[in-house]
């Protein structure tokens, strides 16, 4: 397979391929409903800053914390002043000097060693009653049950997927206890405008870079995958959108 996702090259098509502002607008409002009204938030791996503007408000302050400069320079035409060149296992920030902390479709893309360093990280800069919010779970957000869900679980099988996954619920609830982190509120949200097509989907893996974390997955299952997914119906008519968890925790 090829090399991971360049989010500098993809920065320019990245929203447009991921519902937009219909998404980022569903993500924002189920966050609001979890963060203080008030205060510093940084938004950790927050990309284009397209949920991170939708949460600023007069009495609240959002920073856009990432490591891709492509994604940063959209960051910084929604949030001026507010973007910052990051790597999330070692934030810019002081010590209990900020309100809140985001990561939205983070956790999942890292292996558990960083997602750990990432969380450690979120309880250094968090203020006492700070929270910190995250989406989980990520692989569970396709359980529509259409036809694509199946294929793709197949690879994800012969893919040798983590058994337990780095954002897995339950992995989580041990490492935020850990450090200090109390479970708060969890809620769920649409990803409105991602539901897969089984030409989408037989492009994304085809293309390969979505499926780094799949180390066992040969040539042969990924063709079968691809004519399973050719003879399938309505090659251009979006399954079911996704729904992504939001867990939260108070320092």
């Amino acid at each position: 397979m090829v090399g991971v996702l360049d989010y500098d090259t993809e920065a320019g098509r990245y929203d447009a391929t991921r519902g937009g502002e219909a998404r980022a607008l569903a993500a924002a409002t189920a966050l609001d409903a979890l963060l203080p009204a008030t205060g510093v938030i940084a938004d950790i791996g927050g990309g284009t800053g397209i949920v991170s503007r939708h949460l600023a408000t007069p009495t609240r302050t959002v920073i856009v914390a990432d490591a891709s400069t492509g994604m940063l320079t959209l960051a910084a035409r929604r949030l001026p002043g507010r973007a910052v060149r990051a790597d999330a296992t070692r934030l810019p920030f002081a010590d209990a000097s900020l309100h809140a902390v985001t990561c939205i479709w983070l956790l999942h893309l890292l292996p558990p060693h960083l997602t750990d360093a990432v969380i450690t990280e979120a309880a250094r800069v968090l203020a006492p009653g700070g929270i910190l919010a995250a989406t989980i779970g990520k692989n569970n957000a396709h359980q529509g049950g259409d036809d694509t869900d199946a294929i793709l679980h197949r690879v994800h099988q012969q893919g040798g997927a983590p058994h337990i996954p780095s954002d897995d619920p339950e992995r989580l609830a041990q490492v935020t206890a850990t450090r200090g982190l109390t479970p708060q509120a969890t809620t769920t949200f649409t990803g409105h405008g991602q539901g897969r097509t089984p030409n989408n989907l037989a492009y994304d893996l085809a293309d390969g870079r979505h499926l780094t974390w799949l180390p066992h997955l040969t040539q042969t299952d990924l063709d079968a995958a691809l004519a399973d997914l050719a003879a399938l119906p309505g090659p251009d008519v979006p399954r079911t959108d996704p729904v992504y968890t939001l867990a939260s925790w108070r320092r």
